[in-house]
């Protein structure tokens, strides 16, 4: 009696409709399963640590360039570097021959490159090294040489801050192009002090 109660139970319409029911339940569940795994993209491959910084000297060398021109340390460093020789051209600015660089040129120049550091700052990185490059090429074919007086005139007042101004113009040349035409540190760079790539700037 109880095997022919269980049998009606199960061939029952209400039973049949609850089997029908948990058997769609079922398919769909893998089916969302299989679609969400189909919408998980795979993780990205672990990068090497050699892929995060190239430790050769060159590699070095490169990252030092885009530390000093991506930020805005090497534009605000010359301009001050410019701005401090204002006096000392001031002083000689009677002589004959006449002892470069002439102080009127002077704060241009540090308008110039300041404005180089706050484009770094804003996060136009490659863009503030192109500018900081380009006019220290100028700064560098105007007053590289003084006539009679010589090499930088080095015997003269503000002799030694002269050169050292020359010395850092011929940096930012050779650092500043690098990053501008090649793009050295394009995985940071802008934005701040900090080294990062923002949205502005593209690579």
């Amino acid at each position: 009696m109880v095997t022919w109660a269980i049998l009606f139970a199960w061939l029952s319409p209400a039973a049949s409709c609850n089997r029908l029911t948990l058997s769609i339940s079922c398919i769909d569940i893998r089916h969302s399963s299989r679609l969400a795994a189909m919408s998980i993209p795979p993780p990205p491959p672990p990068q090497s640590p050699s892929g995060q910084r190239d430790p050769s000297l060159f590699g070095r060398f490169k990252w030092f360039a885009a530390a000093w021109c991506r930020t805005p340390a090497g534009g605000g460093t010359t301009a001050l570097a410019t701005l401090y020789l204002y006096p000392f051209s001031r002083m000689l600015r009677a002589e004959t021959p006449r002892v470069l660089p002439r102080h009127t040129s002077l704060p241009f120049f540090s308008a110039v490159f300041a404005l180089s550091s706050y484009m770094s700052f804003a996060g136009y990185g490659r863009d503030g090294a192109g500018v900081l490059s380009a006019w220290s090429m100028v700064y560098l074919l105007v007053n590289a040489r003084n006539g009679a007086k010589g090499w930088v005139a080095m015997s003269r007042p503000g002799g030694g801050p002269r050169a050292a101004t020359l010395a850092v113009m011929g940096w930012n040349a050779v650092a500043g192009s690098g990053v501008f035409l090649f793009g050295w540190g394009g995985q940071g760079g802008g934005g701040g002090w900090k080294m990062k790539m923002p949205e502005a700037e593209a690579v």
